[in-house]
């Protein structure tokens, strides 16, 4: 760096004629000149930290901080950058004389200064405020992560089942896909719980739409309950009909939606058949182990099928695969 001692005069007048503040220190953090920054709406008059050191006038962790940044520029003998942080409160005398109040930002430009015998003992400080660069980039990170909830929000309600809250068929035919390609890479068994509720277009037609949807909630709640786990997800199919979808094999699949079974007679809601008579649901049940001879559809067709056999065997029951489980 070339030796400004025989131009210290225009150096010191170019200096001083900036409107950010630039320090000169030296190697121990010791304030040897303070110059320009006089625009009062973005700095403090500094100059009465002229012979004092940094831990004198800063809070200590961020006099530590400046000093190291202080070295590094003198080791490397290099510009260092550096962003900051000080409020009026942080600086001794800052405090109620003119200039801002509260945190501003702040960006450095340290480079060392070479004295005329080319020893470096000293460095330039020179502050920039960025505050106003530092807000609006919060600003446009907070309206980013808003804009990113909101979508988020707007994602779940396009999955969701405006009345039971479940997810739904749209959302299902997505997650079967994932699911299914997670489960091949793995070599893990899915499974898939299709279930519907007996009778329930005789149910609707005997007690209102309004108690044929408080029905179809109660079932879904149910449902959450009894597939409860990290991976078990939960969706309306379309009508009363629902599918819950399992990484699991088969004798846990069964194990569920013999829960599942027991739990909906246990909700006690009265069918239109009689006054003894309780709702009920028909569950079918189908497992696999996901390859590329396969595909989700079959899934989906053998435990749909399996739905069907149970109907057609009375209702109130499981049919896995194929075959019908005792009750």
């Amino acid at each position: 760096m070339k030796d400004f001692s025989t131009d210290s005069q225009l150096l010191n007048a170019l200096l001083q004629a900036t409107p950010d503040p630039c320090f000169i220190l030296d190697n121990n953090g010791k304030y040897i000149d303070v110059l320009g920054g006089h625009n009062r709406e973005m700095y403090h008059d500094a100059r009465h930290l002229i012979g004092k050191t940094l831990h004198q006038v800063l809070p200590q962790h961020i006099a530590d901080d400046f000093i190291k940044q202080i070295y590094l520029a003198i080791r490397s003998a290099k510009l260092v950058t550096y962003r900051y942080s000080l409020s009026d409160d942080d600086v001794e005398g800052y405090k109620g004389t003119q200039g801002p109040v509260g945190k501003r930002y702040f960006e450095a430009h340290i480079f060392p200064f070479h004295s005329a015998d080319d020893v470096i003992e000293q460095v330039v400080w020179m502050a920039f405020d960025i505050t106003r660069l530092t807000n609006l980039i919060n600003e446009k990170e907070q309206l980013v992560a808003s804009l990113e909830q909101a979508n988020r929000k707007l994602e779940q309600l396009s999955y969701s089942d405006g009345l039971t809250q479940v997810y739904n068929r749209r959302f299902f035919d997505l997650e079967l896909e994932r699911t299914w390609r997670i489960a091949m890479r793995k070599k893990k068994e899915i499974a898939l719980i299709i279930f519907d509720i007996d009778y329930f277009k005789e149910y609707n037609d005997s007690f209102g739409h309004m108690a044929g949807d408080d029905c179809l909630k109660s079932i879904a709640k149910v449902a959450t309950q009894v597939a409860s786990r990290a991976t078990d997800r939960v969706f309306r199919y379309g009508g009363d009909e629902f599918i819950i979808l399992l990484e699991s094999s088969q004798n846990t699949s069964i194990s569920i939606a013999e829960k599942l079974i027991s739990a909906v007679v246990k909700l006690d809601m009265q069918s239109h058949l009689s006054n003894e008579d309780k709702v009920t649901i028909s569950v079918g049940v189908s497992s696999v182990l996901p390859s590329p001879s396969n595909q989700p559809y079959e899934l989906l067709k053998s435990a749909d099928l399996a739905l069907y056999q149970s109907k057609e065997k009375g209702r109130n029951t499981i049919t896995y695969n194929g075959v019908q489980l005792p009750k």
